[in-house]
């Protein structure tokens, strides 16, 4: 009896333990759908306390599915990675960023791009962290050592848009660092909680449901439907919206996808 007791009482200080940190630490973000007043719980996507795609999407649920999956993972394959030296990075010419021209993308490895575009510059789910994990030391790290660049040396930055919040698009460390560079931040719906904890103002934030169009700067922007998932947390799959963006100016079109 006193076994059980105490296996009790260690599972129950466990439990209390988790919610503490996935309540008390920044790096989970926040759940907007927590807020009633929030314009996700009018979007016709939201329903039974998440969003939804019109097309269901099997997801991997079953115990025996994920263990399959962490056997897989945990599997050593000699190619798997490049080897040390092999992935080359080329520097950033960051004082040039923002120079009329043609449309330019430039891709940072992995979610991050940087879009260029009538003498605007924009960033793409800009994951500039070391590791896509709530805890780095142990998530997967870049193939490569050395970045493009620094966030310290970007000249301000006339946007940001994210596609979902997952750890490997938003990353807590790079917000941080990178929002007071920042003029505007375009997000899905229930995304800019996220960023209003971590210190961005809310003046600089837009947060936009499917379908739903606007403009900024010279620029036609629409949110487009994306069949994916989101959360930052076991409980908090679905809770906002993934989004693909699309602009249009002046003949130049581009479609970001995630």
């Amino acid at each position: 009896m006193i076994t059980l007791i105490v296996a009790l009482a260690v599972v129950l200080l466990l439990a209390v333990a988790v919610y503490a940190v996935l309540a008390l630490d920044p790096v989970f973000g926040a759940q907007a759908y927590r807020d009633r007043g929030h314009r996700l719980h009018k979007s016709p996507q939201f329903k039974d306390g998440k969003f939804r795609y019109p097309l269901p999407t099997a997801m991997v649920t079953s115990a025996a599915d994920y263990l399959s999956m962490l056997r897989d993972f945990a599997k050593r394959r000699p190619n798997a990675r490049p080897a040390p030296g092999r992935l080359p990075v080329v520097k950033l010419d960051t004082a040039g960023l923002g120079r009329p021209g043609p449309l330019r993308v430039t891709w940072f490895g992995h979610s991050a791009s940087l879009l260029e575009i009538g003498g605007r510059t924009i960033l793409l789910d800009p994951m500039l962290g070391r590791a896509p994990s709530p805890f780095p030391r142990f998530g997967g790290k870049r193939y490569a050592d050395t970045m493009p660049f620094e966030i310290e040396e970007l000249p301000p930055i006339d946007a940001v848009v994210f596609s979902h919040d997952h750890y490997d698009h938003l990353d807590y460390g790079t917000v941080r660092r990178l929002h007071p560079k920042v003029g505007r931040f375009f997000v899905p719906l229930g995304v800019g909680a996220h960023l209003r904890r971590w210190g961005v103002d809310e003046s600089r934030i837009e947060e936009h449901d499917w379908h739903e169009t606007f403009e900024w700067e010279g620029l036609r922007l629409s949110c487009l439907p994306a069949r994916h998932f989101s959360g930052r947390g076991a409980d908090r799959a679905g809770r906002d919206l993934v989004v693909l963006l699309g602009d249009r100016r002046r003949g130049a079109k581009s479609i970001f996808q995630r």
